[in-house]
């Protein structure tokens, strides 16, 4: 029988004593919801007196009896095992599944009238210190995929500014949402021409005005006189 529990990879065991037996463990892992998620880097095995550490997790040669996990390392974090798990290889081979502590984690982005924010840029930084960068869909969403266990902080980018920043945990909230103030508007850029005179073109047209005015002024103003032509004119 085995307990369903996460693990990393572990070597092969020792070689048999003289009448020992060996037989082979297979192992698969999954969330704790039981959703399938890619192996972890390393997995220590016990049973004993014996450790092992393994790396690969199909048909791995044990002596005979009851191993237990000590410790799973994924994405970097160790003790991702969830809870505690054996396996019994006592009388045969085993296949056995384990549960390890990752967690499909979203974000779901909103406006102050929880409508789904679609193209916000949201950048999580998780307890490995990785950093995931992932932007929303239609539905206002960034599936940030499974993430280690522990704390993570999000920062929202939308439209060019940043939104606002806010810590969660996947373990205990698989679906955090980060709610926008939306109400300013964009500010224009260079890059968008028409949007800078579309909006601003009052702005625009009261500037040329003005200069158009103080050129005026500036070649009648008093005591400045107009130098007579030079053409000679035939008066014959």
């Amino acid at each position: 029988m085995f307990v369903f529990s996460s693990v990393a990879s572990v070597r092969a065991a020792p070689p048999c004593q003289s009448g020992c037996q060996q037989f082979t463990l297979s192992l698969n892992f999954s969330d704790p919801s039981g959703q399938p998620v890619s192996p972890p880097s390393s997995l220590t095995l016990r049973s004993g007196n014996t450790t092992t550490t393994v790396t690969s997790y199909t048909g791995i040669l044990l002596n005979a009896g009851v191993w237990t996990v000590s410790n799973v390392t994924w994405e970097g974090k160790s003790n991702a095992q969830s809870g505690n798990a054996s396996f019994d290889l006592s009388s045969g081979p085993l296949t056995g599944t384990l549960v390890l502590r990752a967690y499909n984690a979203v974000v779901l982005v909103v406006d102050n009238a929880d409508n789904p924010v679609a193209g916000a840029e949201v950048v999580a930084t998780l307890s490995n210190t990785t950093v995931r960068t992932i932007t929303t869909d239609s539905q206002g969403r960034a599936h940030l995929g499974h993430i280690p266990f522990g704390p993570y902080t999000i920062q929202v980018n939308y439209q060019g500014r940043q939104m606002g920043n806010w810590n969660t945990d996947a373990s205990t909230t698989p679906t955090f949402t980060a709610k926008l103030d939306t109400s300013g508007s964009q500010p224009p850029t260079l890059s968008d021409p028409l949007t800078m005179l579309r909006e601003h073109w009052q702005l625009a047209a009261m500037g040329f005005f003005a200069g158009f005015v103080a050129m005026g002024v500036a070649v009648r103003r008093p005591g400045t006189r107009v130098k007579p032509s030079e053409t000679t004119i035939d008066r014959r």
